[in-house]
């Protein structure tokens, strides 16, 4: 086995072993589906917000890696269509097809998808730079801000008023901590001090949390739904998100003439399994929250499989 196998095995198997944590802790009555609400909040509240204040006020944007980043992006707008088109096509309910265009579509990259590029490239600072920047501004901020939009707009049902979902997306936690993150990015790019130290550090433990609360709610969020249901739209995620994602950026990159190594970069991240912080989103907004959560379940355990081959290709 080799070390990126290694890797990608190892991430895998701790995001499984927490949600079987979470499965234990529920049949134990420790945890109960009451407690969802409050996880969800804690992680769209606090964690993620967290998140992105310590990615985002420290990350710079170079040129060089701006193709790069318009490339994921280029993917992701393809990857909303075409999952919008599906969902259309297997007519799905409105919560349902919130939570399919949420799982087909944003992925895993900030956190399995750059670990795997610093273990593939661990003495290249130019492709860790550029993989850090294409996972956070062109995957993690719109899983956040858009991926939010998506759930408010097919959670809130019929009756929900446009209005009202811009205002709690412009009011809530994670639009504001983008806007700060961006301007204390462009007055003071780098934080120095006592107080800066305290601060990011606060942050760290506060990002470290992320996963086992994501995890924790999944748990919590699982439940026996249509055996038809499920298949049909695991095929569709599997063929969007495991395969023509990574397809998408290999063609998209071919075209904007990238060198080799920056393929392969946004090839490994965008061959991701899908977020688990969407299915998040979907709960708490009012969207299929026990169908993105199998969805986000199963694409990892197909990744085992698609991972491999997409780096082999790479």
């Amino acid at each position: 086995m080799s070390p990126i196998e290694f890797s990608v095995i190892r991430s895998l198997a701790v995001i499984g072993g927490l949600v079987l944590l979470g499965l234990a802790l529920r049949r134990r009555a420790i945890i109960s589906v009451g407690d969802r609400p409050l996880l969800s909040r804690l992680v769209t509240d606090v964690a993620v917000p967290a998140m992105i204040l310590l990615q985002l006020s420290r990350q710079g944007m170079g040129a060089a890696n701006l193709l790069a980043l318009g490339a994921m992006l280029a993917s992701l707008l393809i990857l909303l269509v075409l999952s919008w088109a599906i969902g259309r096509l297997l007519k799905l309910s409105r919560p349902q097809m919130g939570s399919f265009i949420l799982v087909s579509s944003f992925g895993n990259a900030a956190t399995l998808g750059y670990a795997l590029v610093l273990q593939t490239f661990p003495n290249d600072p130019r492709l860790l730079s550029e993989a850090a920047l294409v996972a956070g501004l062109g995957s993690a901020v719109p899983a956040f801000v858009l991926g939010m939009a998506i759930a408010i707009y097919y959670g809130k049902g019929e009756g929900g008023s446009l209005r009202g979902d811009l205002m709690e997306i412009i009011s809530s936690p994670i639009t504001a901590s983008l806007i700060l993150a961006l301007i204390v990015n462009w007055i003071h790019p780098s934080l120095e001090g006592p107080l800066a130290d305290v601060l990011i550090r606060l942050l760290q433990v506060i990002e470290d949390s992320l996963t086992l609360l994501v995890t924790l709610a999944i748990a919590l969020m699982l439940r026996p739904i249509s055996l038809r249901l499920l298949g049909i739209s695991s095929l569709a995620v599997i063929a969007l998100k495991l395969i023509a994602n990574p397809l998408l950026t290999l063609f998209f990159g071919l075209n904007e003439v990238l060198p080799v190594e920056d393929i392969e970069v946004l090839m490994m991240l965008a061959a991701m399994p899908s977020g688990a912080i969407v299915a998040l989103f979907a709960d708490r907004y009012g969207c299929d929250g026990a169908l993105a959560s199998a969805l986000v379940i199963i694409t990892f355990i197909i990744s085992l499989v698609t991972l491999p081959l997409v780096i082999m290709l790479a």
